[in-house]
């Protein structure tokens, strides 16, 4: 087979970067849904070309290594879409990042976030959505173990659970959860890796090079174990700890957008659901999710009922 070499763009045609990864994240959902409309016709691969060559061109202005790893997903996800099409893509290497670029910003930290979800450090800026922490505060107190937020793009269902949920359960909102452990991830192109690089690793703070064998065994076959034992990860925990573990799915719709190997999907949910129904823990799985994508989820009949029951809508901010 003829190996396919990316054709860079010459300086003089690089194309206009996106101003953020949410914006590229927009236009990336934008493309899915014309996709699914129409399927890979040639004015939709043509589009694919511009996405990819803007998107490599937004590295530029990403420095945090968890947007440059979100971001490289999409121009991976997108690449292969022109490859299995018989189509030469262009590179789709997210450039380097160039701090010439960010912009002089005052001292005082801002609390408009525009487009972008808050996060944890952000939970001083972040209210209005206090009747519907409370609610989900007790559905967990009651022993729920699973939580799907659900809410149309843009709603805040991420900002809800980041910079809302989480931060109470930190601060023992549940007894015994200030000493919980807590992981947050999106699921990307390939959703074992990720669970395993949030869950696996060493904890915060081990340098890799103090992995023991076993430990950098885990990590290497991590994924492996997923697809092959539905209670996997639950006995990883069990072994490290007895703390219940938060696990933050957030963005889960990436299941059904970046993600192409229905194998890998599958068993990325039987982890979840061993971790919840796991006897003699209480670990808890809290899901965000697009609204418009809830009916892919019927196409997943493990998590599809217990995903109805566990639904969570965000509802509108409080005017009192």
């Amino acid at each position: 087979m003829k190996e396919i070499s990316p054709t860079p763009l010459p300086a003089a045609e690089t194309p206009n970067r996106y101003p953020s990864l949410p914006a590229l994240r927009a236009a990336h959902g934008e493309l899915v849904q014309r996709r699914r409309a129409t399927g890979d016709t040639p004015e939709l691969l043509a589009d694919v070309r511009a996405f990819i060559g803007r998107g490599e061109a937004t590295g530029a202005l990403l420095d945090a290594e968890e947007d440059r790893l979100a971001a490289q997903s999409l121009l991976d996800f997108w690449a292969n879409v022109l490859l299995r099409g018989g189509e030469q893509p262009p590179d789709a290497t997210l450039a380097d990042f160039d701090p010439t670029l960010a912009p002089e910003l005052p001292d005082a930290p801002c609390p408009y976030r525009g487009l972008a979800a808050f996060g944890e450090e952000d939970r001083e800026f972040f209210f209005g959505r206090e009747g519907l922490l409370d609610k989900m505060i007790g559905r967990l107190r009651d022993g729920e173990r699973l939580l799907a937020v659900v809410g149309s793009s843009g709603s805040g269902k991420s900002s809800l659970v980041l910079a809302g949920l989480l931060p109470r359960l930190k601060g023992g909102a549940l007894p015994g959860s200030e000493g919980w452990r807590y992981a947050t991830i999106v699921p990307g192109s390939q959703p074992l890796t990720s669970l395993a690089h949030a869950t696996v690793e060493a904890p915060a703070g081990e340098a890799a090079a103090g992995l023991d064998v076993v430990a950098a065994a885990r990590l290497l076959f991590a994924a492996e174990g997923f697809r092959r034992d539905p209670g996997y990860l639950a006995s990883l925990l069990a072994e490290r700890s007895a703390a219940p573990l938060v696990l933050v799915v957030d963005q889960l719709e990436e299941l059904f957008t970046l993600c192409a190997d229905g194998e890998a999907r599958a068993a990325f949910v039987r982890q979840l659901l061993g971790l919840v129904a796991a006897t003699g823990s209480q670990h808890r799985v809290i899901l965000t999710m697009r609204i418009d994508f809830v009916d892919n989820v019927a196409g997943l009949p493990d998590l599809f009922p217990i995903f109805r029951d566990a639904r969570v809508d965000v509802e509108a901010l409080d005017i009192n």
